[in-house]
């Protein structure tokens, strides 16, 4: 008896999880379809005159659509309605989604791993961008590179105080809650709460799904490895707020980077070359590594998975 009705719990919770990631790609399509009747309104409106409004405009749209308003309808939906809980049904939700309180001492060791990792990360980008591909895949992963380059050339215009707090806004702080919402919020915990998948399994799964959506093969295994630390640092502090502040700080690197470099220097971005010497990537890797033990420790003491 009691392995038959292990058996049925597991059937039930594989089922759970079909229906409830189809629910999840369901919302999101809902969102994607908002974000393109609102871009088709927006063409004759903006272009070609105003390139740069209308991108900002498309990006908005996917940050608060797309990323971030159906996720949370999502998880109100699966998790939140219908249940009793403590407080508002937003706070239920921000709770499903970990968007709770951190200590000030896990965002300390995040702002310390962001800067401590720069070297090894740019090393990764280099190694990734210089692996050997088939002519025809080479050809196609740099003519997406340059057609995305192209577009934040264009985004990238507003100059000034304003037009930098616009930037920062959208393109490092928007961005971050919203890929975090949806990446390591509401996608995390379909996974955790409805699949039987081992917990470090689901953390690079997470992270390999991050790197694909962003259709960057030159950058690959960088966006794979940033996505799932996000994922640990998520477990470690059982907050989304560490990985929103993760990405935003590298958001924001990538940010004044971008800005200062030259056209020429963004359009050949794809071969690039190593801009740390080898002794600065490895005493990289060495802060890095004991940066993230020291997260571990606080992972022990908080008793997170």
């Amino acid at each position: 008896m009691p392995i038959f009705a292990a058996s049925n719990r597991q059937n039930r919770q594989k089922m759970n999880f079909w229906k409830h990631f189809w629910y999840l790609l369901i919302t999101l399509g809902v969102g994607l379809v908002v974000c393109v009747g609102l871009q088709m309104v927006l063409v004759p409106l903006l272009l070609p005159q105003h390139q740069v409004d209308f991108y900002h405009a498309v990006q908005w749209s996917q940050n608060l659509f797309l990323m971030i308003g159906a996720p949370l309808l999502w998880t109100w939906y699966i998790y939140v309605r219908g249940c009793a809980h403590s407080g508002t049904a937003i706070s239920a939700v921000f709770d499903v989604l970990q968007l709770r309180r951190v200590d000030v001492r896990m965002l300390a060791l995040t702002l310390f791993l962001m800067i401590a990792s720069v070297p090894v990360l740019d090393a990764l980008e280099v190694f990734n961008s210089r692996l050997p591909l088939s002519e025809g895949l080479r050809a196609y992963a740099e003519s997406e590179s340059i057609r995305n380059m192209e577009v934040l050339r264009v985004m990238l215009q507003p100059d000034g105080v304003l037009g930098w707090i616009a930037l920062i806004a959208l393109m490092s702080l928007a961005t971050a809650v919203g890929e975090e919402v949806l990446f390591r919020g509401a996608m995390l915990q379909c996974l955790l709460r409805d699949s039987r998948i081992n917990h470090h399994v689901v953390a690079w799964l997470v992270g390999l799904i991050f790197a694909l959506i962003h259709f960057e093969l030159l950058g690959l295994l960088p966006r794979w490895l940033l996505g799932t630390l996000f994922v640990y640092l998520v477990y470690w502090s059982r907050s989304l707020w560490p990985a929103i502040m993760a990405h935003a700080l590298n958001n924001l690197l990538a940010l004044i980077s971008y800005k200062t470099a030259s056209p020429q220097e963004l359009l050949q971005a794809t071969h690039k070359d190593y801009s740390f010497s080898s002794l600065i990537i490895l005493l990289s890797a060495v802060a890095t590594a004991a940066i993230l033990w020291q997260m571990s420790r606080y992972k022990d003491e908080k008793g997170c998975c």
